[in-house]
């Protein structure tokens, strides 16, 4: 709080330094699904190493811009996660036809067709969201914890007993390898609900309960000042006056940042306002799809 309103006095913790390296680390990624980043530090506060989720590069590391040849896949033109699991259903599909698991109807349809049908919430609401829709197996990215593993271990610093930063919550690929590297901290920005984590791994992974015996490895919500204010909130002030420290007076504080310049109140208003609209829209434009459909079935 002093912070916002002006006390430039206050210096990042270890937590905040480091989370901010992580999105930093976060923002080089090209990944067509999204962009996350890690960092690994001592005690102390000094990073090991960093790591982003990008596809690896022959001799180590992974793609950087200005690269030739560039295989990253915004270049190769998809995403080969999302290729693999519709081949998946594809496969699925077309064998329940072949075994007469599906009606009369759908076994005459393409399964390539039939496939994407499959994926169509208006078309398939239950088939849509089904779990074959979470697997992350087939990325061809290294993940940003295994890249901030492996880029330690190319250059032979040990992971053990330090702290791991990462912007996204590990999946269930990367929290095994977090484990067996001797990470005995990870401290996460955001959720990701499809990592499977704490179930398959609950003897090692405790996620935001502190484990006061030290057997499992404490999976933490981070807490501080978020790292898209990172430079915002640290730039620093006039600091002193004369050679002596200018006092942060609450009592003449003036507020330094604001992202908004109505009050909560009034700013929640209107974007409660924006969602109903958007949603509107949204209600809109499915219900004329619909309309689209019908009629190109019924002419």
């Amino acid at each position: 709080m002093e912070l916002v309103f002006g006390n430039t006095l206050h210096t990042p913790t270890k937590d905040e330094y480091c989370m901010f390296l992580a999105t930093g680390a976060a923002l080089r990624s090209a990944e067509l699904g999204r962009q996350v980043g890690a960092a690994i530090a001592t005690d102390e506060g000094e990073v090991i190493a960093v790591g982003t989720n990008e596809v690896p590069k022959v001799g180590g590391g992974q793609y950087w811009t200005g690269d030739e040849p560039d295989y990253r896949e915004f270049v190769m033109r998809e995403d080969a996660n999302d290729k693999h699991k519709k081949g998946l259903l594809m496969d699925l599909l077309s064998r329940l036809g072949e075994d007469k698991w599906l009606s009369d109807e759908k076994r005459k349809i393409d399964p390539i067709q039939l496939a994407e049908q499959a994926q169509d919430p208006r078309a398939a609401p239950a088939i849509s969201e089904a779990h074959l829709k979470y697997l992350i197996e087939f990325m061809r990215a290294v993940h940003a914890e295994m890249a901030a593993l492996t880029d330690a271990a190319r250059r032979g610093v040990p992971t053990a007993h330090s702290t791991m930063y990462v912007t996204t919550f590990p999946c269930h690929l990367c929290a095994p390898h977090v484990v067996a590297a001797g990470i005995k901290r990870v401290v996460y920005l955001e959720p990701y609900a499809k990592s499977l984590a704490m179930q398959l791994y609950p003897d090692s992974v405790a996620v935001d309960q502190p484990d006061t015996l030290q057997k499992q490895v404490p999976f933490e919500a981070f807490i501080g000042i978020a790292p898209r204010k990172y430079i915002d909130l640290f730039t620093m002030l006039r600091r002193k006056k004369d050679g002596r420290v200018i006092e942060f007076a609450r009592a003449n504080a003036k507020q330094r940042y604001s992202e908004s310049p109505e009050a909560y109140m009034a700013a929640e208003t209107v974007s409660v306002g924006a969602l109903q609209t958007a949603i509107e829209k949204k209600q809109l434009m499915i219900e004329q799809q619909e309309f689209v459909y019908d009629e190109s079935r019924n002419p």
